[in-house]
């Protein structure tokens, strides 16, 4: 579905559901996050780790990319885990541009199958999720909770977070 996506929007084939962590704690990064920050999100122990996925002035590797993957993806899981998603309001949104927010914009949403890739597309996007909690939501994971909306993620082993939804992912999934 990505690729197809992607050649749809006039855009390299090179995205992999990974780019868009890579591309969202760039984002982050860009628009004023700290990499400590950053480095909190994604869960990583090293800050030079973080350091792999900043692509503001650098290329980045993509065995490099691989080489962290499961790594980094674990270890943000057992953070979250740890530190619940109240400790993620203080944290300053990340605005999804450029090739990113080509890419959501190019998805026709008359259709059904635009409406579920745009969502799809939107929350990796948005919450730097990993593709297999991502596929696995369902409508009732993404509900009101006082002022905010929380998406529920269903991990491996059975286990369950909730992440705030950032605004403009509330305004893109309300479609």
């Amino acid at each position: 579905m990505l690729k197809r996506r992607l050649k749809d929007a006039g855009l390299s084939d090179a995205f992999s559901p990974h780019s868009f962590r890579a591309t969202g704690i760039t984002n982050f990064l860009e628009n004023g996050g700290t990499l400590e920050v950053a480095q909190r999100i994604a869960g990583h122990a090293d800050s030079r780790t973080t350091q792999l996925y900043d692509r503001r002035g650098q290329k980045v590797l993509l065995e490099d990319m691989e080489r962290i993957r499961y790594r980094a993806i674990q270890q943000f899981l057992a953070w979250s885990e740890r530190a619940g998603y109240q400790h993620l309001e203080d944290i300053e949104p990340i605005t999804v541009d450029g090739e990113v927010q080509k890419l959501l914009d190019a998805i026709e949403t008359s259709t059904h199958t635009g409406l579920r890739d745009r969502a799809l597309l939107g929350v990796l996007a948005y919450t730097f999720a990993r593709i297999g909690a991502v596929v696995n939501l369902k409508v009732e994971d993404y509900y009101p909770s006082g002022k905010r909306f929380l998406l529920r993620f269903k991990e491996k082993g059975g286990k369950e977070k909730e992440l705030p939804v950032h605004h403009e992912l509330e305004e893109l999934l309300d479609q």
